[in-house]
């Protein structure tokens, strides 16, 4: 039927008229700011860069075992559950099997198309009962506000959680409670306090008897099962490990994460909290009547009462801010509808034009919103740069050089495993027992005396004191590399040297070759009195050249005690530096001599000779033996002094 005509309904014309086509057109244009807005929190985050935290690392590094065919394991042959978020550990360990991008790169885009995922499941929670003005508010909200940009790139599942939250919500206040019971399930495989959320929809559900709740729940159920069921068999509890382990370390501060959350949602230094706390009341208030926002807010409330009865918002004090971040969600709907509320408050002013008002009022809070939030992420860009430098970066180093020394399946003791433990591939002792159940309840010091691990990496500031003080520790360990960081502080590996094996010589005349290009032909050894109750070693060594080296090395000469306590040493070139290793042609024959100074006494126990060399610029690039008799050590050829025929 033609619409002019006069038999065309009301509807008819209104569907096909002009006022159709203007509504048509401000939903493309609403859509469009939609897009645009979540297209620059993509930009922003991909511009704020990758800082990925210590604990992301732990994730990563399960998620590498199982893409390798290792196992769901951290340790080799372990079946330990020490990460929290099973479902995220399974989606990267699918992405890395494909091998696109490096797992790093992985975890920090999936962070980032979570976020974007969120923001259009915001839109459409906040489209229900805010006009499009106050959507945009929110969405630009979330976008900005520092931390859900900073966890966006931080390798953990963060913003996943986040994302599943608010799709759990919105389809549950849509009806699909289906969907709705599948989507739970899936908060809960993301992080172990998902449950939260499935015990405020149910009793929802049962105070408001809303139908399909049985159905749902058989889904969440069914989802569930299999992961249980799982986790009971391989690790033998579905409860993980590392939630054991935070559970056990308290802190004796009752008070001290409610002080926390106060100080978090009032912070006017780094975040700028408290002007945006004050608007959220009063978005509360003006979306009382929504559902899906009574939903989010009773969720709210029902998570922070959690973590405030069991006393785990321990940020500032430790770096768990991710577990305030989710409450960002809620946090940056009602800061947008507060914002709208405020906007319609000025535009009802007398003689205001209420529509132009209104939208003047919402651009100038946008605008000063984004002026201001861009120079907090300015500074926060600044501040994570540094602590992750200061912390995960140096970590990684460490592990690097660890394997590049030729250490890779040693065990190695350390209070944070993660950015470590990702670059190395060897057993780790996990201090906090994230990972190590069976140092959960034991005092670190009493930890380390216990399994005397070969590796102990740590700052030195965590090392407790009665470590450090042990005649044990001071006997068998000595720092082999440190690192500092911007802060001041120092990270430090110490080594354990074993108590030397008595008996024959390690070696045999022209059996040992050191880097494939100097064979150790000989070794000779004699002492003199120097007075004052000490003795001069002097080791005379015998090397052949056996290709053309293009760098310097030095040659060190160590003496260990029978605790393996250095008590005499001397490094230098060959031949007192005047024959280095670039002059050596192939073939020739080096005589090497080298002094060593030691207390006589310490010459009557047992004593041990190592000895090897390094590039002479980067002390720390050591050469390995090639010798089948010094596996334990293979950058020191180990002889006991006693083996040898000492002459005086």
């Amino acid at each position: 039927m033609d619409v002019a005509s006069p038999q065309a309904t009301l509807a008819e014309r209104v569907n096909t008229g002009p006022l159709a086509r203007r509504v048509a057109w401000q939903t493309i244009v609403f859509v469009a700011m939609v897009l645009a807005v979540v297209g620059f929190a993509v930009i922003l985050r991909i511009a704020f860069g990758p800082h990925i935290r210590e604990d992301a690392y732990i994730t990563l590094r399960y998620a590498a075992n199982i893409a390798t065919g290792q196992g769901f394991i951290f340790n080799p042959g372990e079946h330990v559950l020490g990460t929290t978020t099973p479902l995220y550990t399974l989606i990267l360990a699918a992405l890395i099997m494909l091998g696109t991008t490096p797992p790093t790169t992985t975890a920090v885009a999936i962070g980032i198309a979570a976020d974007a995922a969120a923001m259009i499941v915001l839109a459409v929670l906040a489209a229900r009962f805010l006009r499009r003005p106050g959507v945009i508010l929110v969405l630009l909200c979330y976008a900005l506000l520092s931390p859900l940009v900073s966890w966006a790139v931080s390798g953990m599942e963060t913003s996943l959680y986040t994302l599943l939250i608010l799709a759990s919500v919105l389809a549950y206040v849509a009806g699909k409670m289906r969907l709705a019971g599948l989507l739970t399930a899936l908060v809960v495989l993301t992080r172990p306090d998902g449950a939260i959320l499935a015990a405020v929809l149910v009793l929802h559900g049962l105070v408001w008897r809303r139908r399909g709740l049985i159905g749902a729940t058989v889904v969440f159920a069914g989802v569930l099962a299999p992961w249980l069921v799982f986790a009971l068999i391989y690790f033998g509890s579905p409860f993980p490990q590392s939630v054991a382990a935070k559970m056990y370390h308290t802190v004796s501060d009752p008070f001290l994460s409610l002080r926390n959350t106060v100080w978090y949602f009032s912070d006017t230094e780094n975040r700028w909290f408290l002007p945006l706390t004050l608007v959220f009341v009063l978005g509360v208030y003006h979306s009382r009547r929504d559902r899906g926002m009574r939903l989010l807010t009773a969720w709210a409330f029902a998570y922070s009462a959690a973590f405030l009865i069991s006393n785990k918002f321990l940020f500032p004090q430790l770096t768990f801010e991710w577990y305030f971040v989710p409450l960002l969600a809620p946090y940056a709907i009602g800061i947008g509808a507060g914002l709208d509320g405020l906007a319609l408050a000025v535009a009802r002013l007398p003689h205001a034009n209420r529509a132009a008002t209104r939208l003047g009022v919402v651009i100038a809070v946008a605008l000063v919103f984004l002026v201001g939030y861009l120079a907090v992420l300015r500074f926060q860009h600044s501040e994570l740069g540094r602590l992750v430098g200061g912390r995960e970066e140096v970590y990684g180093k460490l592990a690097e050089r660890l394997v590049s020394m030729g250490v890779r399946d040693e065990p190695v003791a350390a209070y944070e495993i993660g950015a470590f433990a990702y670059y190395y591939p060897g057993p780790i002792l996990d201090l906090w027992g994230l990972v190590s159940p069976e140092v959960v309840g034991k005092d670190s010091a009493v930890t380390l005396e216990t399994y005397r691990p070969a590796w102990i990496m740590t700052y030195e500031d965590l090392l407790p004191p009665e470590v450090r003080g042990a005649n044990w520790f001071q006997r068998e360990y000595k720092s082999v590399y440190a690192l500092g960081t911007w802060e001041g502080r120092r990270t430090t590996l110490y080594r354990r040297y074993a108590l030397p094996a008595s008996g024959g010589p390690s070696w045999s005349p022209g059996e040992a070759v050191l880097g494939d290009s100097m064979q150790l032909l000989s070794m000779n050894v004699e002492t003199t009195a120097q007075g004052d109750g000490q003795k001069a070693l002097h080791v005379t060594l015998v090397w052949k050249a056996l290709s053309q080296m293009s760098r310097h090395y030095t040659v060190f000469v160590h003496l260990l005690d029978a605790n393996g306590k250095p008590i005499g040493q001397h490094d230098g070139e060959p031949q007192g530096n005047e024959h280095p290793t670039t002059r050596w042609q192939i073939g020739e024959r080096i005589v090497d001599k080298h002094d060593l100074v030691v207390d006589a006494l310490a010459l009557n126990g047992e004593t041990t000779l190592v000895i090897g060399a390094y590039e002479t610029r980067a002390v720390d690039s050591l050469l390995s033996w090639s010798s089948p008799t010094v596996p334990e050590w293979p950058h020191e050829l180990r002889v006991p002094l006693a083996a040898l025929d000492v002459r005086s």
